[in-house]
């Protein structure tokens, strides 16, 4: 059984045809159908049924898909070790950053990184969930993310520092220079704040609803991107924003932290998801220890 024919496989059974598959193998659809019948060959079965309008995975094709790709998940990650150690070049390290996550932190750990040119990154954004399945599928060596994934066991998650959700507005807004405020008064703003749907809405909603407080009219939804203050200015709004906003964006002091009630609570952490059992390659591992050492050192 040839190693690449089983990689072969696990793109075959990711995509809806066999011409899909080679295209992004680049490979030719014949040679690519050769690959899965030497498989097949070798396991004495059928691993894909073809049809009309594309491939399905046949009983003992799917069997297969289970057991195999962590199986090869771990032949990549042991060729990217051994070529770094051969060749003394990294490859590609694929990094997961979740909306809301400063950017600032990754790039402060890659700048000592990139000088002798030998490490290459991918950076995919994303949500929390989305980045999740990414690593437990290999499509990311890791990611940080304020949320830690339920229920998949597949994935470890490991906090790197409190950044709780606080409340910012310029100093013209008239909430800024309160020394005093209540949910009734939040209630009555207009505010920037997560899309539906993301666990920081499910908090902020949450907040208003338990203490049988209206929730905000007046809301502007923001999905797939950071809510950043710069927005909620331009419309003399509030914005819901990580505290770590206030200490790396270059226009911080363009901006206040509105005075939020006495029981205003966000438990909310940043931090760093990897496949479990899986092993980094020697230049992802170098990565993650520099951005624990950014995270203590600056948002710690």
């Amino acid at each position: 059984m040839r190693a690449e024919d089983v990689m072969n496989f696990l793109v075959v059974a990711e995509t809806p045809t066999l011409l899909a598959a080679s295209a992004k193998l680049g490979m030719s659809q014949p040679t690519l159908s050769k690959s899965i019948a030497r498989l097949e060959r070798a396991l004495g079965i059928a691993l894909i049924e073809r049809l009309p309008r594309g491939v399905a995975l046949t009983e003992a094709g799917r069997a297969f898909l289970v057991h195999s790709r962590p199986a090869a998940l771990g032949l990549r990650e042991g060729v990217d070790a051994v070529r770094e150690i051969r060749t003394g070049r990294a490859g590609t390290v694929r990094v997961g950053l979740g909306v809301g996550v400063p950017q600032m932190l990754v790039i402060e750990a890659l700048k000592p990184l990139l000088k002798d040119g030998s490490l290459s990154v991918e950076i995919s954004g994303g949500m929390s969930n989305s980045l999740s399945k990414a690593v437990a599928a290999g499509e990311c060596d890791f990611a940080i993310t304020s949320v830690m994934p339920a229920g998949l066991a597949s994935v470890l998650w490991e906090p790197l520092y409190f950044d709780p959700m606080v409340p910012v507005a310029t100093a013209r807004h008239p909430m800024a220079s309160l020394r005093r405020s209540s949910w009734e008064m939040l209630s009555r703003q207009t505010w920037v704040i997560p899309g539906a749907g993301t666990s920081v809405r499910a908090w902020f909603e949450q907040q208003f609803t338990t203490r049988g407080v209206p929730l905000p009219t007046q809301v502007i939804s923001m999905r797939d991107y950071s809510v950043t203050p710069e927005f909620g200015a331009g419309l003399d709004a509030i914005s819901l924003t990580p505290r770590s906003f206030m200490r790396v964006h270059p226009k911080a002091q363009d901006f206040v932290a509105v005075r939020t009630p006495a029981d205003w609570q966000s438990d909310r952490y940043v931090g760093l998801m990897r496949r479990t059992g899986g092993q980094l390659s020697p230049a992802a591992q170098r990565l993650v220890d520099r951005i624990q050492g950014v995270a203590r050192a600056k948002f710690g």
